[in-house]
């Protein structure tokens, strides 16, 4: 079964007006897909956010940035624009992630700068090689 995923439903048609494509989106239970109903416009910069993140009401998420599902915002934390904070992410107090940041899996402390375009929990840590010549993925292991 294909299951189209569609987070915003709203497309604008050749005149301007707004249609909801509800007819030809589709979406499936079984595929664990978040619904875009349970993503809502953050009050303090008009970013997206997930009603299950925890998010301190003094946080910032900038237009085009995304929260998502059982993520943690600490108090005065900044989110810029296009940023995506992934699911198991924790941003402690007085943090500022900058533009285009893509965020899963992991924490981040509290007074820390992460600059445009980084990517944090994801593979690309590097690799070594083991006692039998194998090479193996480097683990990410740390916090920030």
């Amino acid at each position: 079964m294909v299951v189209y995923l569609r987070r915003f439903a709203v497309f604008y048609s050749k005149n301007k007006r707004k249609q909801d494509c509800g007819s030809i989106c589709k979406f499936s239970a079984k595929s664990g897909v978040e619904s875009h109903l349970d993503f809502k416009k953050w009050h303090n910069g008009g970013g997206t956010f997930h009603h299950s993140a925890s998010i301190d009401s003094t946080a910032l998420i900038e237009i085009g940035a995304i929260v998502h599902p059982d993520a943690v915002l600490g108090a005065n934390v900044r989110i810029g624009s296009g940023a995506v904070v992934g699911p198991a992410v924790t941003i402690g107090q007085s943090t500022n992630i900058g533009y285009n940041v893509a965020l899963s899996n992991c924490l981040i402390g509290d007074s820390c700068l992460i600059h445009n375009g980084v990517c944090i929990g994801q593979d690309g840590f590097g690799f070594f090689v083991d006692e039998n010549g194998n090479m193996l993925k480097k683990p990410q292991v740390g916090d920030i």
